[in-house]
């Protein structure tokens, strides 16, 4: 198990991680969906007057159904099921109207869609925040050191540029191959580190292909010249018998959680 493995396994196990988390995945950032006026005033004239029907019909025209029912993508897809289905148009609306207040109805249909890239848009932020020099891309490739203020030598160099311009420039000075959008990198005296960040809500399906992502397709190739991590975090770090949590305990490759990435910098920057 790699040194980074095992300090993330034992961080994620104390008190407070995920409120530590939230200086890198500040989700309170993300904005909440929009209702339009006139779709509101339905919304709440709909549910004051008790009618199901005319509810579903406005609810539908959002991206965000209130609530989870199996019912709704087949009502969404298919415009006349709504016309066709009384029953079930019936027994959904009474769920709102009966079980909930139409503020809350109201409140988690403007709820902020989490998607992969807001995420990987919320990490870039705080990984440029590191407060590592922030070079143009000539100086970024030229120099393997910058000089501070005080005339400290600053042995880690951050390219000043997107998570899609940090892509293009391994791929075309490292020979990377990569596809997707770079999360990590930096230039830690004069050598290249590049990094895939990932957080995991949950297992299966769409989060093991995520999985596969950063840790398969991306870790473990070994492409370029550059050294790579895998900056993971959520479920994927607790003690279960899941798949994801199996394997990343088996890596000898560098994988941490992103509250040690400051703490990885500093032992390599020092390293002889």
């Amino acid at each position: 198990m790699n040194r980074w493995v095992k300090e993330s396994i034992d961080l994620v196990a104390q008190d407070g991680y995920l409120d530590k988390l939230h200086t890198v995945y500040s989700v309170a950032d993300i904005q909440p969906r929009k209702i339009p006026p006139a779709l509101l005033e339905q919304i709440v004239k709909a549910h004051n007057d008790k009618k199901p029907f005319d509810l579903i019909t406005a609810l539908l025209k959002l991206s965000k159904f209130p609530i989870d029912d199996i019912y709704v993508g087949l009502l969404r897809q298919d415009k006349n099921a709504i016309n066709v289905n009384p029953k079930t148009v019936e027994r959904i609306g009474r769920r709102l109207i009966d079980g909930m207040e139409v503020e809350d109805v109201i409140k988690l249909c403007k709820q902020p869609k989490v998607s992969n890239r807001q995420m990987g848009e919320l990490f870039h932020k705080a990984f440029t925040g590191l407060g590592f020099p922030r070079l143009n891309e000539d100086d970024f490739r030229k120099q393997d050191s910058a000089v501070s203020m005080d005339g400290k030598k600053l042995p880690i160099l951050m390219l000043e540029g997107t998570r899609k311009e940090y892509r293009d420039f391994v791929n075309r000075e490292c020979g990377c191959g990569l596809e997707k959008e770079l999360d990590v990198l930096l230039k830690v005296k004069g050598e290249y580190v590049i990094g895939e960040a990932k957080f995991f809500s949950g297992f299966g399906g769409h989060q093991f292909d995520q999985f596969k992502d950063a840790v398969d397709d991306f870790l473990l190739k070994s492409q370029g010249n550059a050294t790579r991590i895998a900056v993971l975090d959520g479920v994927v770090w607790l003690d279960t018998g899941e798949k994801m949590c199996l394997k990343v305990r088996r890596l000898e490759s560098i994988a941490m959680s992103a509250l040690l990435l400051p703490k990885f910098l500093e032992v390599i920057q020092t390293a002889s």
